[in-house]
């Protein structure tokens, strides 16, 4: 139909009319968020419009452009027309101050077909050749980088693609401080290793580690490491990474990780795993060895219970709370790290 109306008027149509509502935007940009990818390449190739057509035209509510309402639809043919048509499009900004790239990295490949998948990863790599430097471009509010956003989806590919335009060794920006960045206050300082961890993406924090990334490194906000994140959400094989991983065989300038780092709260990974209920991130820690010895407080109340007092404390608990066989297995090979205000394990699980 577009090519009917504008071919018929021999090209006497405004292509660069605006809607009087939803951002005053052109045909252009409307087709662009519609996936209509035969309209968007008719109207840049057409002799009719292509010397007429403005694809710097941008949607006055949020200042995004044609190419990035693309890229946030997924239609990636858009975005190829649109850099055929101007290369320099890949490195203007849009919504705070987001770029082409920032746009494709938040589409996640899973829920994309297979040629879908390879066309996105074609097209990151066509904007990196275009413009390298954007991959180390940050989303302004949060300040959130490539990486992190890219962590965020589960594809490992994606971090791949990126860190492959990164093996010239920037002086100026080295991996290990662009994969350990952290976004700024608004999202607690989360780093890339944080987002997989929290998010269950074994891959990606295995990738991660290999490539150097810190698993000590906590959010600024609570002082949660990647081991606690992972245990409060009950995401066993991510705990089971960062506890097996082995740093000397990957060159990591980190020895091991630190099972026994406390948050804010005073709580370690092995305590919000019980309070959260994950019996099986409980016992993998408990066939690590993360033992304490015994200990009792002013007062002379039991911090950590001995092997002799473990099927009586279970037995008066479970009566109480029905959790028998999930406090045998909890309380069988324990003895507890304190918090700071002397509750252990056994103390939170009772709270459930």
């Amino acid at each position: 139909m577009a090519k009917i109306l504008i071919e018929n008027s021999e090209g006497n149509v405004n292509v660069s009319v605006r809607t009087y509502t939803n951002g005053n935007v052109t045909p252009l940009y409307l087709a662009c968020s519609r996936r209509h990818s035969k309209i968007v390449s008719y109207l840049l190739s057409s002799r009719w419009t292509r010397d007429i057509i403005d694809v710097f035209a941008r949607n006055v509510e949020d200042q995004s452009l044609s190419i990035h309402v693309a890229a946030h639809y997924g239609c990636y043919s858009c975005v190829d027309s649109l850099l055929d048509f101007d290369p320099s499009l890949a490195l203007l900004q849009g919504p705070d101050q987001q770029n082409v790239l920032h746009f494709l990295l938040q589409r996640r490949p899973q829920s994309l077909s297979s040629t879908q998948r390879l066309q996105l990863y074609e097209l990151i790599k066509r904007v990196l050749r275009i413009a390298p430097e954007l991959r180390y471009s940050k989303i302004k509010s949060t300040q959130v980088n490539t990486i992190t956003i890219a962590a965020q989806t589960g594809d490992v590919e994606l971090l791949r693609i990126l860190l492959s335009f990164n093996r010239t060794e920037d002086s100026s920006y080295p991996l290990l401080k662009w994969i350990n960045e952290r976004a700024n206050a608004k999202v607690f300082g989360v780093t890339p290793l944080l987002m997989a961890a929290q998010n269950g993406f074994e891959d990606v924090v295995q990738f991660l580690l290999e490539n150097g990334a810190d698993p000590n490194l906590p959010l600024t906000e609570y002082d949660t490491t990647p081991l606690f994140v992972a245990s409060e959400r009950g995401w066993i094989k991510v705990v089971q990474v960062l506890m097996e991983f082995n740093f000397s065989k990957h060159d990591s300038q980190y020895s091991d990780i630190d099972v026994q780092k406390s948050s804010k709260e005073g709580l370690t990974a092995v305590h919000i795993a019980c309070h959260q209920g994950h019996v099986d991130i409980v016992k993998f820690f408990f066939k690590k060895g993360i033992t304490i010895a015994v200990q009792y407080n002013a007062k002379g109340e039991v911090r950590h219970l001995s092997d002799n007092d473990i099927d009586s404390f279970c037995s008066h608990l479970s009566t109480k709370k029905k959790k028998k066989s999930k406090l045998n297995i909890l309380f069988r090979n324990i003895l507890f790290k304190r918090r700071k205000n002397f509750n252990v394990p056994s103390h939170i699980t009772t709270k459930w």
